[in-house]
């Protein structure tokens, strides 16, 4: 685990966590519905972006 704290695409997800949870908020507390639905699609695509890549590194490891 504290290898993943030292990566670059960690620190960038939670960035980007970060960044669609705050839409999010702001989407509902404006009444915002675009807003809102922009930020939780965020959130989920930046989950799904960090998975893949790091399944893609782990079976490019495997390969070796």
């Amino acid at each position: 685990m504290p290898e993943k704290l030292k990566s670059r695409k960690f620190w960038q997800s939670v960035a980007g966590e970060v960044a669609g949870i705050v839409t999010l908020i702001y989407g509902a507390a404006a009444g915002e519905i675009v807003a809102t639905i922009a930020g939780a699609a965020i959130t989920v695509l930046v989950i799904l972006g960090y998975l893949k890549a790091e399944g893609d590194i782990d079976k490019a490891r495997e390969g070796k």
